[in-house]
């Protein structure tokens, strides 16, 4: 699976590839799936994998794996939409910000955009600007 993948449809493909196998006749154990879940999962998840490993041989079951993977997913799929919702906040909030300070410094003899380059080389009276 790629780490961008859907995780509900990875899980899906995998659980229907091991029904193609077990049509066939072949026969596989529960941990055996339990072990193609985890190798099958991207690097970003290893912390999980590491967590379900950890747990003893008889309570890892690939219903439970299942759920964790997609609980998983879950969860980071909405701290990525938070993340990218307070993304957009602070670009719109900066982008005001600097708008603001463009238009704050202008000139109202002219009415250009004050800067102090330019009042240093104009050397105008100090009343010709306004801050």
């Amino acid at each position: 699976m790629s780490e961008n993948g859907n995780m509900n449809g990875h899980i899906a493909q995998m659980l229907e590839l091991i029904d193609k196998l077990k049509a066939v006749g072949e026969e596989i154990k529960n941990d055996h799936i339990a072990a193609l879940l985890l190798v099958s999962i991207p690097k970003s998840c290893d912390t999980l994998k590491t967590a379900l490993e950890a747990r003893p041989e008889n309570e890892l079951t690939p219903e439970l794996i299942k759920n964790k993977l997609t609980d998983e997913y879950n969860r980071r799929k909405e701290q990525d939409s938070d993340r990218n919702l307070a993304q957009a906040f602070r670009t719109n909030v900066s982008f005001k910000r600097s708008r603001q300070n463009k238009n704050d410094k202008f000139c109202t003899f002219c009415k250009k955009p004050w800067s102090f380059k330019g009042f240093l080389l104009s050397i105008r009276p100090l009343s010709h600007y306004t801050v």
